[in-house]
């Protein structure tokens, strides 16, 4: 049985091992989300927000959840 070090020491390892995918996640919810282009120096016709990760998130989605569902289970 592991000590309550050893357990605590896993859970941190694991949490640092999946900081990089929190912070992918947390990058394409702002792209879902459309949250306003901002650039330095760019201005007037060269700053557009573009709807396309969103409405590609949404056709995704709607394809995952209208999807046939298959249950398989092992003997």
């Amino acid at each position: 049985m592991p000590e309550p070090a050893e357990i605590a020491e896993m859970v941190s390892q694991f949490e640092l091992s999946r900081t990089p995918l929190f912070e992918r996640m947390e990058e394409d919810y702002s792209f879902w989300r459309q949250d306003e282009f901002d650039e330095e120096g760019v201005t007037g016709y060269q700053t557009y927000t573009s709807n396309i990760p969103r409405t590609t998130a949404d056709k995704i989605v709607g394809w995952m959840t209208s999807a046939q569902r298959i249950v398989r289970v092992l003997h």
